[in-house]
């Protein structure tokens, strides 16, 4: 729940660490949980913490779309933009239940490399995916589409 909200203070991240703690956790949500705790490490600017939650996460479950999408955030964060940009390439192959999160950090990351016309491309297809999102829609405010 502290993930999905906007939490990001210490009870949530030890709500996180106690659920860790249990022994009756299954792989799956194990797997989850330290996806969910990566979020909050992720919005308390820890970003070497979260991959390291996001690591053991994807150690768990290899096909678990949503750990390397936060991973790919994470990576962005961290100004790792090339390793981003495979990440979030293989979470978008894994078939994400919400590939435009994959496509909106990976148009960050193509953006900081340079590729204008990639981020673009990704931000166009993170808009068309999820029009009732405005962050793509605010980022794509900031191009200017010339015909060649």
């Amino acid at each position: 729940q502290a993930a999905n909200g906007a939490r990001r203070d210490r009870a949530a991240l030890d709500r996180c660490d106690l659920a860790l703690e249990s022994q009756f956790l299954t792989p799956q949500d194990r797997a989850a949980t330290l996806v969910n705790r990566a979020i909050i490490h992720l919005r308390r600017a820890a970003g070497a913490s979260a991959i390291t939650d996001l690591d053991a996460a994807v150690a768990l479950d290899p096909n678990l779309a949503e750990a390397r999408i936060v991973r790919g955030a994470a990576l962005v964060a961290l100004r790792r933009f090339q390793d981003a940009v495979g990440e979030l390439t293989r979470a978008l192959e894994l078939g994400p239940a919400h590939p435009e999160r994959a496509y909106f950090h990976r148009a960050a990351a193509y953006e900081e490399l340079g590729d204008v016309r990639a981020a673009y491309r990704d931000y166009s297809r993170a808009a068309e995916l999820a029009p009732s999102w405005p962050a793509p829609r605010q980022e794509l405010t900031r191009f200017q589409v010339r015909n060649q």
